[in-house]
């Protein structure tokens, strides 16, 4: 495959993940929650329920929609980091970084990002943002002074979300991996104890994850359920939709167009801040912007022969259908 062919298809699946695959991703956390507000319909904290053989009672469904909700919302924060940590090394070519291995491996470079959050520079945030230096730009002084007053408080509000974010990576970190890796040690829609005084009153019970690196009876993560806790998720869901767009929004017209960068959006979250007077300035500019460096083609699609690979289970789709009980008997009629 050629260059440029391999530079197109970076491009293609990078507009693929603005338009499907980040939707898709919001999709499900919105699927989880939807899940959890249905069972919380017919859910009666005071009714008391006998452990059911093979089967969940209500706190522990809600539980494990709840653990499921925090983990899907952790897949938009690795997202988030993996794509945040390109563009800040102003590249986009993000899909290398899946499976580098050692000091390379897309964990540590995802925990670099969060631990490292307060350490950003206000310029590593505009190349985040996919923002153009406005110095730069062939325009009159003030425009130039207006858009980069915009972009400084663009900043300084990216940094808020990009707080929220590390404090919601560090605090369900642990219990992520126990829900995505082997065995699932979680205790779910267990009761809070009457002596608990952080948990007691502000929430209805409790789910435990056996979160210690050494020894398995060393550490429990809790995660308590409340009404207040799925806003949260809610909030910080819609938080994460509009951010994402606006940053792949932004740098997709970046690197379509050949530029340095696009300039702020005025659909943008961050955009709340600025008065009646300020946006409806940044409308304006913003519109002039995209006129004038519209490229002649806007689709890219991907082209190429890449090598297919078919996974043995639906290549063998007919065998695997059945049973292994089935396939044994199958198996032990045949060799008789």
């Amino acid at each position: 495959m050629s260059d440029d062919n391999i530079e197109n298809m970076r491009l293609y699946f990078l507009q693929e993940y603005h338009r499907h695959g980040m939707p898709a991703r919001v999709g499900i956390v919105k699927f989880f929650l939807d899940q959890i507000n249905d069972n919380l319909k017919t859910y009666n904290p005071k009714q008391i329920e006998k452990e059911r053989k093979f089967d969940l009672n209500n706190k522990q469904k809600l539980g494990l929609l709840q653990i499921g909700t925090i983990s899907h919302l952790m897949l938009l924060i690795e997202d988030i980091a993996t794509l945040f940590t390109a563009f800040k090394n102003n590249e986009w070519n993000y899909y290398e970084y899946l499976d580098r291995k050692g000091d390379d491996d897309l964990g540590v470079i995802i925990s670099k990002f969060y631990l490292h959050i307060d350490e950003l520079k206000d310029e590593d945030i505009r190349l985040v943002l996919g923002y153009v230096n406005p110095r730069k730009l062939n325009y009159d002084e003030s425009d130039k002074d207006f858009l980069s007053s915009i972009i400084q408080k663009n900043i300084h509000s990216m940094r808020y979300f990009l707080v929220k974010a590390s404090v919601f990576w560090r605090s369900h970190i642990q219990v992520f991996r126990r829900y995505k890796h082997a065995g699932f040690p979680i205790l779910l829609g267990l009761p809070i104890p009457t002596n608990d005084s952080v948990l007691k009153k502000k929430f209805d019970f409790t789910s435990l994850a056996l979160t210690s690196k050494e020894n398995i009876g060393e550490e429990m993560t809790v995660i308590p359920f409340s009404q207040k806790a799925l806003e949260s998720y809610q909030t910080f869901l819609e938080e994460m939709f509009i951010v994402l767009y606006s940053v792949l929004e932004n740098n997709l017209i970046k690197i379509e167009r050949k530029l340095d960068g696009s300039i702020p959006n005025p659909i943008e979250l961050f955009t709340k801040r600025l008065t009646k007077k300020e946006l409806k300035r940044l409308t304006k500019i913003h519109s002039e912007f995209l006129k004038s460096t519209a490229p002649e083609k806007l689709e890219y699609k991907a082209h190429g022969e890449p090598q297919g690979v078919y996974p043995t289970w639906y290549v063998h789709l007919d065998t695997y259908v059945k049973s292994s009980i089935d396939l044994a008997i199958e198996k032990n009629t045949k060799t008789k």
